[in-house]
């Protein structure tokens, strides 16, 4: 409700440490959770040049320059580039199948195509297999989410997520 300390805080941590990546980060989120995207992209982008191999802030300034800036180009050039890294953070192909879906020249196809891929990878990535199902839901094909369930179900059946089971059939 007041934000003024947890800024103050931010601040004068930031100019106690002015290359800091992750203090530029929190201030990224506290000005984001007030609705100051301009500042906050600005703490951002402080953030990705202080720590520029850093795929999750990559990710992030991916997601912001895609949903709050509107530069979708750059967004995907940067999603592209992190995601054919051999490591990056999980959350980078989430956000891409969400850019994919969300530009009408891809579509839900690359985007399920991309989480498949992922899911080659990554198995036991709740992450991927949330998401996926997202894409599912998404597109009303409850049953090939069911579907695509019982064959994970089937593929891996030591992953301990399935104890989600329960939780999807719930949300289908």
């Amino acid at each position: 409700r007041d934000s003024s300390s947890i800024v103050s805080g931010f601040k004068f941590l930031h100019q106690a440490n002015p290359d800091e990546a992750r203090i530029c980060y929190r201030l990224f989120q506290v000005y984001r959770a007030m609705g100051k995207y301009d500042t906050s992209h600005d703490y951002l982008e402080k953030a990705v040049q202080l720590e520029p191999q850093n795929s999750f802030y990559l990710t992030i300034l991916a997601r912001d320059l895609f949903w709050k800036q509107g530069q979708k180009e750059r967004a995907f050039e940067i999603i592209q580039e992190v995601t054919s890294q051999a490591r990056y953070h999980h959350s980078s192909v989430c956000f891409k199948t969400g850019m994919l879906v969300d530009q009408p020249q891809y579509g839900y196809l690359p985007a399920i195509k991309e989480i498949q891929r992922a899911l080659e990878e990554e198995p036991y990535s709740d992450w991927y297999l949330y998401w996926g199902y997202q894409l599912f839901f998404d597109l009303d094909l409850i049953p090939l989410a069911t579907k695509n369930i019982g064959l994970y179900e089937v593929k891996f059946p030591e992953n301990p997520i399935y104890t989600y089971g329960s939780l999807i059939k719930l949300y289908i």
